[in-house]
């Protein structure tokens, strides 16, 4: 009954926009934790049949007894699936909401940039052609883009940005997600068919018909029509629409990703400009490339050009917002230590249940049981307690991952999720194995308890 109260409140989050997307997250999350508590014994007892049958050694169908009957052990299991999938929520959807609130041009990675502040600029060829850039002591790379807004995609009602870009090897600069060489070299191969590659970001190969649903329109080697609906240039005026073919896709993170990188020749006739990306080799002296780039410039910029100037790409790119990325990293601190936090309500669950048990192990020790043998069995009790609790959490993270797209509607983002988030696999991995392992540490510390104490058999 609860899974199927949560699927349907997970249909009903995925067709609705807004407030009601948080209401019904509300029934969602009731209705999985309620599911969570109640299999967690079915999982428990399914856990101990199964090593039962296939093991068939003393210890395991002594276990095997144990879970099936030790309520302390049903809780341990439903908080460890708990603590998982709270993790798994909360990690995903602050990433989603951190991106947010991520700068535009925290997209690259670099040292430095150069631009001029006129919009005729200067003649960027000089810099193009020559590749003075590049011959300064201690510089790495050089890249440039010019970048324009105000474009529409052909059959939607998308507003976008288009990067031009020299090369790219610039875009294997992305801080966020650089371009696999698979599409670097569709890229090249689409230029070598006399086609333009375009390669476009996830939140734009995505769209919204109904609700907070996002579904796939564009994939790796479709055909994307854009034109600008800017009435100043006048390729909108004569009806001519500007084709690419999508070469990849990368996952971008920050306030706006609706936006494809393409070859420079393919914008220039929007925006002349460029800006240059400077990024230093390790260990290179900042002020050696920084005077370096101020001598290019002092050699090439007139007043009638306007300024030319150089800054450090950190300056640039964060443009007075410096504290949004405390923000990020506070945001990144917040998601581990909630983990943390439940990680340690776990060891003392663990601990209290283990030393519930003292008399029943007593009892084990009296009929013959060896500290060996209370120490094995506790670590089959764990590895079984582990795997329950491993099969409930991939399960319902499974299931909750199809509704976490839903929360990115909130922030207008368009995201994919993996059918098995990397998260859930790994806070499922880790708990397991804090688990046993804390139950072979406190059956030790217990057995040494138990063999300083004399037990009267009668």
């Amino acid at each position: 009954i609860y899974a199927v109260l949560a699927t349907l409140f997970a249909v009903l989050a995925t067709f609705t926009t807004g407030i009601g997307v948080v209401i019904i997250s509300v029934f969602l999350l009731a209705a999985v934790a309620l599911f969570v508590k109640e299999v967690s014994g079915f999982a428990l007892l399914g856990a101990g049949i199964v090593a039962k049958n296939v093991f068939k050694t003393h210890a395991v169908s002594l276990s095997a007894g144990t879970l099936s009957r030790l309520k302390p052990l049903r809780t341990l299991v439903t908080l460890c699936v708990s603590v998982v999938i709270l993790s798994v929520l909360v990690f995903e959807v602050i990433g989603t909401v951190k991106a947010a609130v991520t700068p535009y041009f925290t997209r690259f990675d670099a040292d430095f940039f150069m631009e001029s502040d006129s919009e005729l600029g200067f003649d960027y060829n000089d810099l193009i052609k020559t590749e003075i850039l590049s011959e300064i002591d201690g510089v790495e790379t050089v890249g440039f883009y010019n970048e324009s807004g105000g474009w529409l995609l052909n059959g939607k009602n998308i507003d976008i940005n288009v990067f031009g870009v020299d090369s790219v090897e610039t875009l294997k600069n992305l801080k966020t997600t650089p371009v696999s060489d698979t599409a670097a070299k569709n890229w090249e191969k689409i230029l070598a068919e006399g086609l333009v590659p375009i390669i476009i970001t996830e939140d734009l190969s995505l769209t919204k018909e109904n609700g907070a649903a996002a579904f796939p329109i564009y994939k790796v080697g479709d055909t994307v029509e854009l034109f600008n609906k800017n009435p100043d240039f006048s390729f909108e005026n004569t009806g001519k629409r500007y084709k690419f073919v999508v070469a990849g896709i990368v996952k971008d993170a920050t306030e706006y990703d609706k936006l494809g990188y393409a070859p420079y020749f393919a914008t220039e006739s929007v925006d002349k400009t460029a800006t240059f990306l400077i990024k230093k080799k390790d260990g290179a002296s900042d002020q050696e490339i920084f005077r370096g780039v101020q001598t290019i410039i002092a050699s090439l910029s007139t007043k009638e050009q306007g300024l030319i100037y150089v800054l450090p790409y950190d300056d640039y790119a964060y443009q007075g917002a410096a504290e949004l990325k405390a923000i990020g990293d506070l945001m990144d601190v917040f998601r581990y230590a909630l983990f943390v936090i439940g990680l340690l309500g776990i060891l003392n669950i663990t601990f209290v249940t283990i030393a519930s048990r003292a008399r029943e192990m007593k009892v084990y020790s009296v009929c013959g049981m060896t500290g060996e043998d209370s120490v094995l069995l506790s670590l089959t009790e764990g590895a079984l307690a582990s795997l329950a609790a491993l099969a409930v959490s991939l399960v319902t993270a499974i299931a909750m991952s199809r509704a976490l797209p839903v929360f990115s509607s909130l922030i207008e983002k368009n995201i994919i999720v993996p059918i098995l988030p990397f998260s859930a696999l790994s806070f499922s991995l880790i708990v397991g194995g804090i688990l046993t392992a804390a139950f072979v540490v406190f059956s030790f510390i217990h057995k040494l308890k138990l063999s300083k104490t004399r037990i009267n058999a009668v």
